[in-house]
């Protein structure tokens, strides 16, 4: 039997070889940013590691499921949207929906679950049958022999592009939806939202939604209704996250008219067919004056 020692260990080699893979990859579409293992900040190890146990854990998550996996760790780690990737700022140009990746990105993912589903069982096998006193040069003699396959990484590589237009149909075909917001129509009176006392399960949110003709999220001061539009909301725009049900699609805050007082968000109502049934309060308030914009990406839980 595996000890809990010996399937870290098993973890640990796999994420070694996904990202020798995923660097050989990086370099030959002339990214040479990313380090060798040894070299890589401690932070993208460890999110490597947790991207080998998400798939050892869900062996039939596909690409896209490991994307959101990733994108998930990163926004709970204060990560956001941004057109160039810092560590300093903790912005990343990848924090989109799988679907709104460009290809050479969704590839990444697309190895990085065949590397493990290939490369785990051989390290679990390895490690059990090993003297335990040898594990470390066992792994290390392994490990050196898998780095080393550089040609086979790239072979595989070149396969598994030419395989990029069948997985973009079988995306295509698995939504049942596609999301979609639009900007609805405002009351004559702005209307009472804010926090609600009986909080909703994200399963029992998500059959709310199913069966409603209209679907709304209003922008609060807390009591009651203020700033910009409504947001009619339409089709698969929601994951599940650890924070509740997550809206995947951005949405923009536009400023009121020149003149105008500026309007203050503390939070989203979700409304059902013109009734409150959840509020998405946020950490951090936003006083919206004339001429501001602000994009909200992730950051709406319910």
């Amino acid at each position: 039997m595996m000890t809990g020692v010996l399937i870290a260990a098993a973890a640990l080699a796999t994420a070694q070889v996904a990202h020798a893979v995923n660097r050989d990859y990086c370099l030959f579409l002339g990214d040479a940013s990313q380090l060798p293992w040894d070299e890589a900040p401690e932070w993208q190890r460890t999110s490597a590691v947790n991207g080998v146990e998400f798939h050892v854990a869900n062996p039939d998550a596909d690409a896209s499921a490991s994307h959101e996996s990733w994108m998930a760790e990163k926004v709970k780690a204060g990560w956001v949207y941004g057109e160039t990737k810092d560590p300093e700022r903790k912005t990343h140009p990848c924090i989109v929906a799988f679907a709104d990746l460009p290809k050479e990105q969704q590839l990444k993912d697309v190895l990085f679950r065949a590397v493990v589903h290939a490369a785990y069982p051989q390290f679990e096998t390895a490690i059990a049958d090993a003297d335990p006193e040898n594990v470390n040069d066992d792994l290390h003699a392994r490990l050196v022999d898998a780095e080393g396959s550089a040609d086979d990484a790239q072979a595989e590589i070149d396969d598994l592009k030419a395989k990029v237009a069948t997985l973009e149909k079988d995306l295509a075909s698995s939504k049942a939806k596609v999301a979609k917001l639009s900007e609805g129509e405002k009351t004559a009176k702005p209307r009472k939202v804010g926090p609600v006392k009986t909080r909703l399960s994200i399963d029992e949110l998500k059959a709310a939604i199913d069966g409603a003709d209209k679907v709304e999220i209003l922008f609060g001061d807390g009591k009651t209704e203020s700033g910009p539009a409504p947001i009619l909301v339409e089709g698969d725009a929601w994951r599940d996250h650890a924070l509740g049900l997550m809206l995947t699609e951005p949405v923009t805050l536009h400023g009121p008219a020149q003149g105008a007082a500026p309007y203050h968000v503390a939070g989203a109502a979700l409304m059902l067919d013109g009734k409150q049934v959840a509020w998405s309060q946020r950490p951090d308030p936003l006083t919206v004056g004339a001429g501001q914009k602000f994009g909200l990406s992730y950051d709406i839980f319910f």
